[in-house]
């Protein structure tokens, strides 16, 4: 039995659980013969070997699966636990089986999956205003006609993805938009040109690992339906390079130099993405989606606008979707442009029991639906989390998922911030300076207890406690009960008892002092 670790302090939970479904299918293709378990969970390393709930878990479904006949004489699949499940299940084709494991079917074909949830396509509630925005803006795009930007951003599980499936869907039934589609990933950050040549592949029914000759042909073929046929050939050569589609350069010194010339390359390429733009959009109107924009590249941002400038005449519009990183990444991106930015805040209350009663219709009462809504805080995947929990009778637990979620961005923070996180979770929802200090004890100086509030504030996973119920003590609380509960998640039962020792210590003569 071997063990692989997937361990990373970037990324949301979702991101790693994608990067671990894909590192299990390649083990799984490259090795059939070799049953392959993926599990999520806290763990600690131990003599360079991973321990704790997230191996145990791959160890029971291992074992479960090893006595499985029916899995031992089919066809090899990886198998997962029900937090990984719930994780990838946006990328994936998961199949749950009778004892509750799921296995791994591999990735979707389609770019345009919903989410599903409890077995019916997620209802999109709560963003009609951030639609009509976009349609009014493609239709100013078509009727000027002009080109166009629309950056969304939002952090993860807050709805971004969902907001585009509605646009698209509702582009559907439309013949005069062509819609390109490029998808970031974590795996591939920073790729040149990733995000614009996965969307060209896919236009162009392009499909990884079939025979170079093939892709070729795909290329051209797709190419030559708008553009003109004396440029056909350029342009698609040089779409090409983009897109990891070489063809031979032979019969082409013009490729063949770019080839021994990076820039000259860029240039190249830059001016055959363009011309085919141009002639798309001379076509019909073309909208071209960059989906997770936070994981792409300095070159296609560059290109996107230059595309902008060049085509200003154009029915083209772009929508890119990100997180809230992406202003650090591409800073003031296509400002000179027309371009319309969209921070995308989270539901409110009333389209979060929309989305309550949709699914569940009356099985809650009006106190669990507030609850729900509460914990959920805006995050739609957090809320459709804590919906399934309901409706499989878990109300009292925290979804694995949700945990996960929270964990992963709680593990991002600073060690400072985190310390200081993990002392504070002990308290409960409300606690002190003093407190951790005594937690903490030797272990950190006022000034890393102070540094480390300083940065939970800023990223506004704490707030201060105006009135404070001791006496000359800061006080602060979780912003979020759901924060505090995966923080605390993270101890070890060993931690947790030495610091609820400590905390009692801490507390005990102020609560005398407090009650007199």
């Amino acid at each position: 039995m071997a063990v692989a670790l997937v361990q990373s302090t970037h990324g949301a939970a979702t991101d790693l659980a994608v990067q671990a479904a894909r590192c299990a299918m390649t083990i799984q293709a490259r090795w059939p013969e070799a049953q392959v378990t993926l599990a999520t969970g806290r763990g600690v390393l131990h003599e360079q070997l991973p321990l704790g709930e997230a191996a145990d878990r791959a160890g029971r479904l291992h074992q479960a699966r090893a006595a499985d006949e029916r899995l031992r004489e089919g066809p090899s699949a990886v198998c997962l636990d029900d937090v990984t499940a719930a994780l990838v299940d946006a990328q994936f084709e998961v199949r749950r089986r009778d004892d509750g494991s799921f296995l791994l079917a591999g990735e979707r074909a389609g770019a345009d999956e919903t989410r599903p949830l409890l077995g019916k396509p997620t209802p999109c509630v709560g963003r009609e205003q951030e639609l009509a925005t976009l349609e009014v803006m493609l239709a100013d795009c078509i009727e000027r006609p002009g080109a166009c930007a629309v950056v969304i951003t939002a952090p993860p599980g807050v709805g971004k993805s969902r907001l585009r499936h509605e646009l698209l869907r509702r582009l559907r039934a439309r013949d005069d938009i062509e819609v390109l589609l490029g998808r970031g990933d974590p795996m591939s950050a920073g790729t040149s040109y990733g995000l614009l040549s996965q969307a060209l592949r896919r236009l162009c029914g392009v499909v990884d690992g079939t025979e170079p000759a093939m892709q070729q042909a795909r290329l051209l073929e797709r190419t030559a339906r708008h553009v003109q046929p004396a440029a056909t050939r350029r342009i698609a050569e040089f779409l090409g390079e983009m897109c990891a589609i070489p063809f031979p350069d032979d019969a082409n010194p013009e490729l063949r130099a770019a080839r021994g010339d990076p820039l000259q390359m860029s240039t190249q390429v830059s001016r055959a993405f363009i011309d085919f733009l141009r002639a798309e959009c001379a076509a019909h109107t073309v909208l071209l989606v960059l989906e997770d924009m936070h994981w792409g590249d300095a070159l296609t941002a560059r290109l996107v606008d230059a595309a902008l400038a060049e085509l200003g005449d154009q029915p083209l519009m772009i929508l890119a979707l990100a997180r809230p990183e992406l202003a650090e990444l591409f800073p003031r991106l296509w400002e000179k442009r027309v371009a319309q930015a969209i921070h995308l805040r989270g539901l409110n209350r009333r389209a979060s029991e929309r989305l309550i009663q949709q699914v569940l219709g009356s099985q809650l009462t009006s106190a669990q639906v507030s609850r729900i809504v509460e914990q959920a805080a805006g995050n739609a995947l957090y809320l459709e989390e804590l919906i399934r929990a309901a409706a499989e009778g878990k109300l009292d637990e925290l979804p694995g998922a949700l945990m996960a979620m929270l964990q992963a961005r709680l593990v991002r923070l600073d060690t400072s911030a985190r310390r200081v996180l993990l002392a504070a979770s002990v308290f409960g929802e409300t606690f002190w300076r003093g407190g951790l200090l005594a937690l903490l004890g030797g272990a950190a100086s006022q000034e890393v207890v102070d540094s480390g509030l300083s940065a939970l504030l800023t990223a506004e996973v704490i707030a201060f406690q105006r009135d404070s119920r001791l006496a000359g003590e800061p006080e602060y609380r979780f912003r979020h009960a759901l924060t505090r509960d995966a923080a605390y998640g993270l101890l070890t039962d060993e931690e947790r008892v030495l610091g609820h020792r400590a905390a009692g210590a801490y507390w005990k003569p102020r609560a005398s002092a407090t009650l007199s």
